[in-house]
């Protein structure tokens, strides 16, 4: 793998690891518990993080298959993706583009779930270290809101999305202690 995607990927794995370290003691029944406010559930949340690294790797793979039709990364796509980074700090919540709703699968328990996790992320290494370093910059993941990044920059995209997703998580943990639980 490329040393500048080795390097985005390791911390996109280490923050996985992180998640999995925070929920991977969850009771079943805590992790699918929906919360009085309806709002997502661990199970839920963890699905949504998984279906768009599914379907983002998908992307990539269909534009990977013929690279000259990518155009090469310029200043714009960093200007984006630093856009797209503050968006994901601020306390703004976003509605999941149609695509990703329509192709979330339903909530498994816990097990199953890091294992597709896992899968996903097996097979997205692969992709990875299959892109010849020739190809590293061109823009082969497209964003629904943000536009075009390369594939490193995409995987920043996935790590602050999930980090725009741990306060929710850390809420509903928070919650499970509280004596109304």
């Amino acid at each position: 793998m490329n040393n500048r995607l080795q390097s985005a990927w390791l911390k996109l794995e280490q923050q996985r690891h992180d998640i999995i370290r925070l929920i991977g003691k969850l009771p079943e029944e805590l992790f699918l518990k929906q919360p009085p406010d309806r709002s997502w559930s661990v199970a839920e949340v963890l699905t949504h993080l998984i279906t768009v690294e599914h379907l983002s790797l998908g992307y990539m793979k269909k534009k990977a298959l013929d690279w000259n039709k990518a155009q090469t990364a310029g200043p714009g796509s960093q200007i984006r993706l630093g856009m797209f980074i503050l968006s994901q700090r601020l306390p703004l919540k976003f509605k999941a583009p149609a695509v990703v709703v329509q192709n979330t699968p339903p909530t498994v328990p816990l097990k199953n779930t890091l294992e597709r996790w896992q899968a996903v992320r097996d097979e997205m290494k692969e992709f990875l270290a299959a892109i010849p370093d020739e190809h590293i910059h061109k823009e082969i993941y497209k964003h629904p809101q943000a536009g075009r990044f390369t594939a490193r920059q995409a995987l920043v995209v996935f790590r602050e999305h999930a980090k725009h997703h741990l306060p929710q998580i850390k809420r509903l943990l928070k919650s499970f202690s509280s004596p109304a639980h």
